[in-house]
């Protein structure tokens, strides 16, 4: 271990020639006690330059300069630690937020590539748990699609069929169900919208909360639903019509059940079609001026056609051609 040299006793201390010189000898043979040693000849040198003054003095006035410079030092010290540590965190910071940037644009890429669609095809009904919680059922021969921004920046929606709509309440992101010619806007609500492409009308029941109707571009038609209310929009006119319904008319068929209500025959041979992935063929047009109004829980195809027959002017023939099934539909 090195021996502790004092180099002040050089400078104030009454010292023999011979501790003098070993003194020296320790300063040329260390780096850093020549440093030291060169500080306080300077020191000694100002000192002594400027008016004389007693060795105590003189010893006083080292002894601060090394305070100081020691003060000195652990300032710079401790800032060189707090920069370096401020610069570390300063590019964690960046990297994250370089990689949250990326990530992001990656996901904004995506959004413009990345459509998700699910189908209910003819004799299912379907239930769909979409991003953020919300509840759909399509029934069937419906799709309903979204991108892959749904929730995170959008709760954008697209209808073809029917669908009841279990929504999860965001103030912050509407959830925007598009139908061709229509828009419905909700917060969070239960709500059916039937929008085949075969119909020349769309239905929005409400059952709760609140509904907003819009135009295809997005600007409102000053509608708003309220519960028990239905909003029929009509696609050749661009017209809407609201008026009071009972809801469960329209919602009861998540349970597979067909409700008809003054149902225009057109729309009750869609309906089948889709129920029960059939073809109905009408060799006589007049069998469109039929209205049809029946509720069936559970009935066969057969137990339907028969009760259509028995209470409308019209007779059915029940044929197939290899795995199709074909209804063709007369006059009576």
């Amino acid at each position: 271990m090195k021996e502790k040299v004092d180099i002040t006793k050089y400078f104030i201390e009454s010292l023999s020639e011979k501790d003098r010189l070993s003194i020296l000898q320790k300063v040329n043979t260390d780096s850093k006690l020549q440093k030291e040693y060169n500080k306080l000849k300077n020191t000694m040198a100002l000192l002594s330059s400027t008016k004389s003054m007693p060795i105590y003095e003189i010893e006083n006035h080292y002894i601060d300069f090394l305070k100081r410079r020691d003060k000195k030092r652990f300032i710079i010290s401790s800032l060189h630690i707090i920069f370096k540590y401020a610069a570390i965190f300063i590019f964690l910071f960046g990297v994250i937020g370089i990689i949250k940037y990326l990530n992001i644009k990656h996901i904004q890429d995506n959004y413009k590539l990345q459509t998700t669609t699910i189908v209910a095809d003819y004799a299912q009904i379907s239930k769909v748990i979409l991003p953020d919680s919300s509840v759909v059922w399509l029934n069937s021969g419906t799709s309903l699609s979204y991108n892959n921004g749904y929730s995170i920046n959008n709760r954008a929606l697209q209808l073809n069929g029917e669908a009841f709509f279990d929504i999860t309440h965001n103030s912050k992101i509407p959830l925007i169900v598009s139908c061709d010619n229509i828009k419905v806007k909700v917060l969070g609500t239960r709500f059916n919208v039937v929008n085949y492409s075969e119909n020349n009308k769309i239905h929005v029941i409400l059952e709760r909360g609140r509904v907003e109707l819009l135009d295809s571009k997005g600007n409102p038609f000053n509608c708003i639903l309220k519960p028990g209310q239905m909003a029929t929009y009509l696609k050749n006119t661009k017209s809407i019509k609201i008026k009071r319904t009972v809801v469960n008319e329209w919602t009861t068929w998540r349970k597979g059940n067909i409700v008809f209500s003054d149902t225009p025959m057109d729309e009750v041979i869609s309906t089948l079609e889709r129920k029960f992935n059939i073809k109905i063929k009408v060799s006589n047009p007049k069998v469109y001026n039929s209205i049809f109004n029946a509720n069936f829980y559970g009935e066969s195809l057969i137990e339907i056609l028969d009760y259509i027959e028995y209470s409308c002017p019209i007779k059915y023939k029940y044929e197939t051609d290899g795995n199709d099934k074909i209804i063709i539909f007369s006059n009576k």
